[in-house]
């Protein structure tokens, strides 16, 4: 799925007042949904999704638990568009500043392909998961290498004034993803607020 920036952003901004507006646990729902083929996002988030809850209910705090549940969406959503973004689409609307956004966002796939690679390589080797030294370090250094490659791309970009052609025809994908957009808000306003959630 390749979605075109500006309709991202308005699934963006759709999702999140759904979340602000009416009730916080559809969105939440929606967008760990989307971060499912990516199975390690979506179990991380699903855990801390848990955890909070537990934790805020031990305390008898379950009245800040919308607020966390607006974190994990911005994050949930940020994983899911830095995947799925067309990066010639923040180009063409943007122009030069699309270039450092579309090299941002490229960071975070390229980490989860890498971590993933490492994972793999470890349990090859029968590394025993629990010595932290051998798991963090060859992570660390291949976070920090691959943050230095897109530093350097993006001092070598082409120089000059960049002016792409606005395009603002939705492809089928950008149509789907802004229908899941408007269904979420609407969901999200009628169904009345799970315990109390609002």
């Amino acid at each position: 799925m390749k979605l075109s920036f500006v309709y991202a952003v308005l699934f963006s901004i759709m999702t999140y007042l759904a979340s602000i507006i009416g009730n916080s646990l559809i969105p939440l729902i929606v967008v760990l949904g989307l971060n499912y083929y990516r199975r390690g996002t979506f179990i991380l988030l699903s855990a801390i999704t848990l955890t909070s809850y537990l934790v805020l209910y031990l305390f008898n705090r379950l009245y800040d638990l919308p607020i966390v549940f607006r974190a994990l969406i911005i994050a949930a959503l940020f994983f899911f568009v830095s995947d799925n973004i067309d990066r010639l689409s923040l180009g063409r609307n943007l122009g030069e500043f699309g270039i450092y956004i579309s090299i941002a966002l490229s960071y975070y796939p390229i980490v989860y392909d890498m971590i993933h690679q490492i994972g793999i390589n470890i349990r090859a080797r029968k590394v025993n998961p629990l010595n932290l030294k051998k798991i963090t370090l060859p992570i660390i250094y291949q976070a920090v290498n691959i943050a230095e490659s897109l530093y350097i791309a993006s001092l070598l970009r082409l120089p000059g004034k960049y002016k792409g052609k606005l395009d603002y025809r939705p492809t089928r994908d950008d149509i789907i993803i802004l229908a899941l957009g408007v269904v979420t808000l609407c969901l999200s306003l009628l169904i009345s607020p799970l315990a109390g959630l609002r």
